[in-house]
């Protein structure tokens, strides 16, 4: 795993020096994704499943459901990063996909100790780095990501939260 983060932070390296050698220096693609430990074996189907999803037009939320220890975090994780190189391989060859994490990729855990109600605003304005004024946190966040196109990861989330407050109306769930 470290010569894979190793080869991958070359290859954004090379990348970066190629395209500030032709064009001005790019923007980096923000993320703030945990490393992770060991390959993710035997999900290659579930991993495929995942990315289709997400790379879908129409799909704004998606929800993996499993118990507890079935691996949702790590193949959530192996998503983000397998986004996070096609990102910089499309920079590379000037080629687009349907989606495209311009304002970046972003992990906020929730831990299962915490008041989620009250730490979530919190958290997702922590992670997402926005300079909060007064009133209400939700509406700053909600404002936040309407001009944006980013991937959100909320991992550990309580199965009775509200995703439509996260959503809106007409937000869908992929299982």
């Amino acid at each position: 795993l470290h010569q894979q983060r190793s080869n991958y932070r070359l290859r954004v390296e090379a990348l970066e020096k190629r395209q500030g050698a032709v064009h001005s220096q790019p923007k980096r693609l923000y993320h703030n994704l945990p490393a992770v430990r060991g390959t993710l074996i035997g999900r290659e189907v579930e991993l495929g499943v995942l990315l289709k999803a997400i790379y879908a037009p129409e799909a704004r939320l998606i929800t993996l459901v499993g118990s507890n220890g079935a691996g949702k975090t790590r193949l959530a994780l192996e998503a983000l990063y397998t986004v996070l190189t096609r990102a910089y391989d499309e920079r590379e060859s000037q080629e687009s996909s349907t989606f495209t994490p311009d304002s970046g990729l972003y992990f906020v855990h929730i831990p299962t100790d915490c008041n989620w109600r009250a730490a979530l605003p919190v958290m997702l304005t922590a992670a997402l780095n926005i300079q909060t004024q007064e009133g209400s946190l939700l509406r700053q966040i909600e404002e936040y990501l309407s001009s944006r196109q980013l991937l959100l990861v909320l991992d550990n989330t309580p199965h009775n939260i509200d995703l439509h407050a996260v959503t809106g109306p007409g937000g869908g769930a992929t299982s």
